[in-house]
């Protein structure tokens, strides 16, 4: 949902929204990590651009293909303020400790630290889908 369609909705049920972390594309029900490998094992699928896009496995043996950019929001977290949200999940996946806390330091100071372009999406937030 864009910040439009997110502001209708919320006057009908409580909302949490992600704000950082890489989005499920698709989940798979036969795991394909299970089939070349052991359920944890990192693996990733890589696209004729080079993107690579990471598997994560779920508990009941499925996996989620992953983003190969993460949703990133923290410098444009007024825009989501704005709206009647209750909770802004961050999801951290294969970011290392420092990172975490750099990440997270950015949206608890309300810094206006923007990523290098290329380097993070801002999911449908702003343009929604048709």
């Amino acid at each position: 949902l864009n910040i439009h369609e997110i502001s209708e909705l919320s006057s009908y049920l409580p909302l949490e929204i992600p704000v950082y972390g890489r989005l499920p594309l698709m989940v798979t029900e036969n795991c394909p990590v299970k089939m070349y490998s052991k359920c944890g094992t990192k693996m990733k699928l890589i696209d004729r651009q080079k993107e690579s896009f990471p598997f994560r496995c779920a508990p009941g043996c499925y996996s989620e293909l992953l983003n190969s950019k993460p949703l990133y929001m923290a410098d444009r977290f007024n825009d989501l303020k704005r709206l009647p949200v209750e909770i802004y999940k961050l999801d951290f996946t294969d970011e290392s400790r420092n990172e975490c806390d750099r990440i997270l330091s950015y949206y608890m100071d309300g810094s206006n630290h923007k990523p290098r372009e290329n380097t993070f999406t801002r999911g449908h937030y702003y343009r929604g889908v048709e």
